[in-house]
């Protein structure tokens, strides 16, 4: 049941612009609309090889999926709306503080705008359910929110700068951001976190990269994880999961707005904290990983 609200939740926002757009259609005849739309999709898939976290040697299986679209009536703001969907799965876990899975299923509604001109804004809610299980919990629901700006310095100098907002966190508040230069035709510094950047265009349809990859994110235990593992302050506690990666990859123009990627490096720290009940388990070991990822707009 608890599936089928978030389901609700999810097609929501989609049918309210859906609705909009048809009625935008009836009342201008056979003009041109004043609705504009575009939507995005990505997919991908991790493997990380074992690394100690606590007493646990453990592989990580990861795979994620995000769908978007982006409406716009006439000069309005643009309004995004859509899901995201992450998971994260753990072998032989056992009895060491380590959930099997951590999952994520959540609705994007956010807006950008523009201010003075040359300073835009973007504004995004991620409500949702945030899950150290492999059941979606009904009290892991929580509401992230992002805010961030980015200023056009020129044509091919922008200045980023952001928030990252989640009461359950030990931190509530994260700073993030960078800057994103087009050094020359081939050469962008896209150093802007939580993914920044290095990228060498090899040729129209093939391009290079170097960087890292900051993955953080809140989820909740279920009531009975603390007494399985023989520690009852781990039930229904929130936990703050923290990945620190390093790599290289290319991406592929296999045609126009459709990528494919693939990426290879190390994850080189890994973080869980339980820190309401003072619980913290991390690691530095190094791992090798492997990344494939698809993404499309239209």
């Amino acid at each position: 049941m608890r599936f089928s609200y978030l389901l609700i939740f999810c097609v929501l926002p989609l049918s309210m612009n859906a609705t909009a757009f048809a009625e935008a259609i009836e009342t201008e005849g056979s003009g041109e609309s004043s609705w504009k739309f575009s939507q995005e999709t990505e997919l991908a898939y991790w493997y990380t090889a074992e690394a100690h976290l606590g007493r646990a040697n453990l592989a990580e299986q990861s795979i994620s999926a995000q769908y978007v679209l982006t409406s716009q009536y006439k000069e309005t703001p643009p309004l995004r709306t859509g899901f995201d969907w992450q998971r994260f799965s753990f072998s032989s876990a056992g009895f060491t503080a380590v959930p099997n899975t951590l999952q994520s299923e959540a609705i994007i509604a956010g807006v950008d705008f523009e201010v003075f001109g040359s300073v835009f804004v973007r504004v995004e809610a991620q409500p949702g359910f945030y899950s150290a299980s492999s059941e979606i919990l009904g009290s892991s629901f929580n509401v992230p929110l992002i805010i961030g700006g980015s200023y056009l310095y020129s044509k091919d100098l922008q200045l980023v700068l952001g928030v990252s907002i989640d009461a359950t966190r030990k931190y509530p508040v994260l700073p993030g951001g960078g800057v994103r230069w087009q050094i020359n035709h081939n050469w962008l510094l896209n150093a802007v976190l939580p993914k920044p950047r290095l990228e060498l265009k090899i040729s129209k349809r093939l391009t290079a990269y170097l960087g890292g990859d900051v993955e953080e994110a809140a989820y909740r235990t279920d009531e009975n994880f603390g007494r399985a593992q023989g520690r009852s302050e781990l039930s229904s506690s929130w936990i703050d999961f923290t990945e620190v990666r390093a790599g290289g990859g290319a991406v592929w123009d296999i045609a126009a707005e459709v990528k494919l990627e693939l990426e290879a490096g190390a994850l080189f720290y890994r973080q869980l904290d339980y820190h309401k009940a003072g619980v913290d388990l991390h690691s530095s070991d190094t791992a090798p990983y492997g990344h494939i990822g698809f993404s499309a707009k239209f």
